[in-house]
């Protein structure tokens, strides 16, 4: 699709530039460095070296006029556009129909793959991590309640303090999974991103404090660090 849709770009640019050529009077040469000029002045605002991810290409692409499409949604969007739709007919590449319809399976398909994702998220929070952290918070419980039998003062306040930490961290994550599990019975393609990422961020910090041989997944260090 990406081909095409840039295969139709160039074939319409071509075609402009040559009713341009075709209508100007004088040398050959002389008539398209001058269109060329005034293309180039045209169109040197879509040009842009910087990060296209960063905040402040949005503001940029404000300040230019350039449209800024975030997300797939609005990605897919122009395919429904009617000025788009008649570039394509114009040149026999594809129908408004056509268009129509690769917009309602891209729709389809995006919102089936979120919903995928947001259903194995929920399945490696609750069968991978969860057992995880209760494993390490009961096993830091026991400890501290063998110290204070046994009345060792010393590293209580480090065990303490990391037994909260779980403990608070390890409601949140139920409670993060239980709002992923009503998103995706009930919710929008949105409401199931938006809860992915903020059980992900729980899973993150989950990541930091639980020891390394009983975490179930690569973490991110190793993974950027594995030769």
């Amino acid at each position: 699709m990406n081909q095409m849709v840039l295969n139709t770009i160039v074939a319409e640019s071509l075609d402009a530039v040559s009713d341009a050529l075709g209508q100007g009077e004088g040398p050959f040469n002389a008539r398209l460095q001058k269109l060329l000029q005034k293309l180039i002045k045209k169109h040197k605002r879509v040009l842009f070296s910087g990060d296209g991810y960063s905040a402040e290409w949005k503001a940029e692409a404000a300040k230019r006029g350039l449209p800024n499409l975030p997300d797939t949604m609005a990605a897919i969007a122009p395919l429904k556009d009617k000025k788009n739709q008649s570039i394509f007919e114009k040149y026999g590449v594809l129908t408004a129909g056509e268009m129509d319809s690769r917009w309602e399976i891209a729709q389809e398909v995006y919102h089936r793959r979120i919903r995928i994702e947001g259903s194995v998220a929920l399945e490696i929070a609750r069968s991978m991590i969860r057992p995880v952290v209760a494993d390490e918070f009961s096993k830091l419980g026991t400890a501290i309640s063998l110290a204070k039998r046994d009345g060792i003062r010393v590293g209580l306040k480090g065990l303490d303090a990391l037994s909260r930490k779980l403990g608070a961290a390890l409601d949140d994550l139920h409670i993060k999974c239980e709002r992923l599990e009503r998103a995706l019975a009930h919710g929008l393609h949105e409401d199931v991103i938006a809860c992915s990422g903020d059980l992900r961020k729980t899973v993150d910090a989950l990541e930091q404090l639980v020891d390394d041989a009983r975490w179930p997944l690569p973490k991110y260090r190793e993974m950027l660090f594995v030769y």
